[in-house]
């Protein structure tokens, strides 16, 4: 059951052209539609008026609430990691973000990617690796890797990195300009030597562990023209060094990888989507409203 309190036309900057409040019951007509053999149905619209005044809330889909992901894996999307590892400091996880998970929100609330949604990262991480689905790049438009992400590492020695597979190839490391730092070529993992996304979006001690978040998700973007006609994967990694054996490197927060849709998208520059338009010129429009 439902109820219908006001109708408006408005045009294409948001201003109203037209809005009637029901205030009488011979501004508009109701009846009930006929079935597909061309009988009446029951009109089950009626015109009342409510003496008792209305309650008006509004929520946005940010003031609902969230459980933990009831699946492991958003469709398509795989991952792994080098060398042992039994908990969420060490590995992609697909979780809810929090208050210890580093940034204050994600583009795919409440749920994303990340290494460390529990609390700081592990010492001696190897590779922690979140693998996409396969996409096929078309010849025509343009078309980009975007993706939001929040990185709060060890700067010069942990962080993460894009790599990308073509035609079932082997990894590449995928540098469009976007790192903001370089793992020492003594890190001891596997992306010493590579730039990073270090400590983009936090401050704080490694040697303490304790840090503070700096700023929400940024978002990156790189253009896929190069592989127009291929078929491409990416792979997020993330690694973390390690000190002398029995010392114990208090590390910083985490790398959290999410989007929307979740983690990344691929988007084509002639993708644009426009509603169908009613002219002014039309006298009568005809419309069907249906509540349940």
């Amino acid at each position: 059951m439902g109820t219908i309190s006001e109708f408006r036309i408005v045009d294409y900057y948001g201003s109203t052209l037209f809005i009637d409040e029901f205030n009488s019951s011979s501004t508009m007509s109701h009846y009930g539609m006929p079935d597909s053999q061309g009988n009446p149905s029951p009109d089950d619209w009626i015109y009342r008026t409510i003496h008792m005044g209305e309650n008006s809330i509004m929520l946005g889909f940010e003031d609902s609430t969230a459980n933990s992901p009831t699946v492991s894996e958003a469709p398509g999307w795989s991952r792994s990691t080098s060398g042992t590892c039994s908990n969420d400091i060490c590995k992609f996880t697909l979780n809810k973000v929090s208050t210890t998970s580093g940034p204050p929100k994600t583009g795919s609330f409440p749920y994303a990617y990340g290494v460390g949604f529990s609390g700081n990262y592990a010492n001696g991480i190897d590779e922690a690796r979140l693998i996409s689905p396969l996409y096929d790049i078309p010849m025509n438009g343009t078309s980009y890797l975007t993706f939001d992400h929040w990185s709060c590492s060890e700067a010069g020695w942990d962080g993460g990195a894009v790599f990308i597979k073509v035609n079932g190839g082997s990894w590449q490391y995928f540098d469009p300009g976007w790192y903001t730092g370089t793992a020492s070529s003594f890190a001891g993992h596997n992306l010493q030597g590579m730039g990073i996304f270090t400590m983009d979006h936090c401050t704080g001690t490694a040697w303490s562990g304790a840090w503070s978040s700096t700023s929400e998700m940024t978002n990156l973007r790189a253009n896929l023209d190069a592989y127009k006609g291929d078929s491409v994967k990416f792979k997020f990694a993330f690694a973390g060094s390690s000190i002398t054996p029995g010392f114990r490197f208090p590390t910083m927060a985490s790398l959290v990888v999410g989007s929307a849709p979740l983690s990344l998208w691929i988007m084509q520059s002639n993708s644009i989507w426009d509603s169908s338009i009613l002219r002014a010129r039309q006298t009568k429009v005809d419309g069907l409203v249906d509540l349940s």
